[in-house]
C-alpha cells in the first residue's frame, strides 16, 4: 500500500473523527462514474463502509481518486504531456458543446 491509502484508511477508521471524511456527491467539482469492480472486492466494500458508517460509493470515489493521482504521477514525462493533450482537446469539445447550449439570442427569432 502506499503512504496516501494508508493514510486515508488511517482517518477512515479513526473513532475519534468520525465526521473528517465527506462526501460530495452533488457539486459541479465531481462527476459521478461507474466502473467495474470484482464481485467479492464490491461485498468487500460494501461491508467495509457499513461497519464504519459511510458510503460505500464516498469510500470507492476517495480510493479511486488515490489510484489515478498515484497512476498519473507514475507516468514518463512523454506519456503525460500527450495525456495533458487530449484532455484539453477533451476539454475544448467540452467547451463547444456548453457555449451551444447556453447561447442566447437576444433577438427572439
Amino acid at each position: 500500500m502506499t503512504d496516501s491509502i494508508v493514510e486515508y484508511m488511517s482517518k477512515f477508521t479513526s473513532k475519534s473523527n468520525p465526521h473528517e471524511l465527506s462526501c460530495d456527491m452533488v457539486s459541479s467539482a465531481v462527476h459521478q462514474i461507474s466502473a467495474p469492480i470484482p464481485a467479492e472486492l464490491y461485498k468487500q466494500l460494501k461491508a467495509m463502509a457499513a461497519d464504519f458508517n459511510y458510503d460505500a460509493n464516498c469510500v470507492a470515489g476517495d480510493l479511486l481518486t488515490i489510484a489515478l493521482t498515484e497512476a498519473l504521477a507514475c507516468l514518463s514525462e512523454e506519456d503525460a504531456q500527450h495525456v495533458l493533450q487530449t484532455r484539453n482537446v477533451y476539454q475544448q469539445g467540452e467547451m463547444q458543446c456548453h457555449q451551444e447550449v447556453t447561447r442566447f439570442d437576444a433577438g427572439g427569432t
